[in-house]
């Protein structure tokens, strides 16, 4: 199940509406699902840090690869990404700026565990990662510092004497919630021989 919100604002306060609808996935190309995942981000300057990330190839050919995720199941690790960031935005009640930025954080994050699972582990995976987003990060930075800080912190590459002791720990906690949430067996998939 896929969330839109709506956002009415008056003198007062930013009221939010959540519309539920239900997007099928089964059969859409991955990539297609991974130009989706990027569009959805409304933040121009966090959609080209994630378009940068979904760029590389090595990016690119995880999250388009197929995998078992329960006996008999197949998916694709763009539907296990996208699921996985639409619940840290949705889940997040501390204001749309940093949905926004979770939304990123926890694709990018899931992208870098992905990398580390097919290569020569976490710390490799997370320079290159850090690598393929630095120049989009760098114009984040400069033309929205705000959103730049809670990227890297919620990414944990920000600088310890940056770091806000309330919010940042929220940020990174609901980061690895929706990565294991999205994780759970028996969640989504087609059958394997469904085809057959």
């Amino acid at each position: 199940m896929k969330h839109a919100t709506n956002t009415i604002s008056n003198n007062h306060s930013n009221v939010q509406h959540v519309r539920r609808f239900i997007e099928i996935t089964i059969g859409t190309d991955p990539q297609t699902l991974v130009d989706q995942a990027v569009a959805d981000v409304r933040h121009d300057g966090l959609r080209r840090v994630l378009e940068l990330c979904c760029s590389a190839t090595e990016v690119r050919q995880v999250l388009t690869s197929l995998s078992s995720s329960t006996p008999g199941y197949v998916v694709s690790p763009i539907q296990t990404l996208r699921r996985a960031a639409e619940t840290a935005r949705l889940w997040w009640a501390f204001g749309a700026q940093e949905g926004e930025v979770l939304y990123v954080s926890t694709f990018i994050q899931g992208c870098q565990d992905l990398l580390a699972a097919s290569s020569d582990g976490l710390e490799s995976a997370q320079d290159r990662m850090f690598a393929i987003i630095r120049p989009a990060l760098f114009k984040l930075d400069e033309h929205h510092p705000r959103q730049a800080w809670l990227l890297r912190q919620s990414l944990g590459r920000g600088n310890v004497d940056e770091e806000d002791e309330q919010e940042v720990p929220r940020l990174r906690e609901s980061v690895r919630r929706a990565l294991l949430a999205s994780r759970q067996p028996g969640r989504h998939g087609i059958q394997a021989d469904a085809h057959n």
